[in-house]
């Protein structure tokens, strides 16, 4: 059975890994590890390319680049946006 929109497990990861490099092909690796060729095709490319190191997931914000970080003006402007949500309208009066 196929895991439809489910993340792949790192053990899953290195048993397709293992597989791969005992000569299976994706397939017969799809069928063992429960899995879409696809998502064997990927993880096995990545394993190729980059070792265990490639296994991991990169989800959320980029770590480097033009994405990893907001402007300093939007930073504090959502700062105070948030602020104005959390406190009570009496305390806002002070500020």
């Amino acid at each position: 059975m196929h895991l439809q929109g489910q993340m792949t497990t790192f053990q899953m990861r290195l048993e397709i890994s293992e597989y791969a490099t005992a000569g299976l092909n994706n397939a017969r690796i799809a069928k063992r590890v429960g899995c879409s060729i696809w998502t064997v095709h990927k993880w096995r490319r990545r394993s190729m390319h980059q070792d265990r190191v490639g296994f991991k997931l990169h989800m959320g914000r980029p770590t480097t680049g033009p994405l990893s970080t907001f402007p300093k003006e939007l930073n504090a402007l959502f700062r105070k946006e948030v602020r104005s949500l959390i406190k009570p309208p009496s305390l806002l009066k002070n500020t």
